[in-house]
């Protein structure tokens, strides 16, 4: 079985489906936010759209959304896995993407602290280095700064 034979855009009814299920009456009651975190994780992940944040940073409501959306996505991991009849096994985290970019981002920011730190000598050095291992060429830029982020607009965690 492909991987597109597996995601097909889930309808409104298998969404309250599996939002039902996550949510039974047994469960303690989660806020309105989290539970549209999770509607949306559910949503986007299965039509590969972008999640877009519906509430303001740094707010309980933002803050819940997220927490839902984790869940959303752990929901259609778990989804794809049996769809596949995967064997039981360790799936990343569902919020693996978010995870990789919020490194990516801070992985960008500690190099550009230190390059602006180095004296030229230094800054030398690290590209001869950057050469020897094949990060860049010698007639490239010593930066990486493109591609990363190039991965972080491709993966909607950035604008171009």
């Amino acid at each position: 079985m492909k991987m597109n034979d597996l995601i097909q855009p889930l309808n409104r009814i298998e969404i309250a489906d599996m939002i039902a299920t996550a949510f039974p009456p047994s469960r303690p009651a989660r806020s309105q936010a989290y539970r549209v975190g999770v509607e949306k994780a559910l949503e986007t992940a299965s039509a590969g759209l972008r999640l877009n944040d519906l509430y303001e940073t740094g707010t309980v409501a933002f803050d819940a959304f997220h927490a839902g959306v984790a869940e959303g996505r752990a929901i259609w991991a778990r989804h794809i896995a049996a769809k596949a009849a995967l064997p039981r096994r360790l799936l990343a985290p569902a919020n693996a993407s978010d995870l990789l970019a919020a490194e990516l981002i801070q992985a960008g920011q500690i190099i550009t602290v230190m390059l602006n730190h180095m004296t030229a000598v230094q800054l030398g050095d690290v590209r001869l280095q950057l050469e020897k291992q094949g990060v860049v060429t010698s007639a490239g830029y010593a930066s990486r700064a493109p591609e990363r982020q190039a991965a972080l607009v491709a993966a909607g965690f950035a604008e171009a």
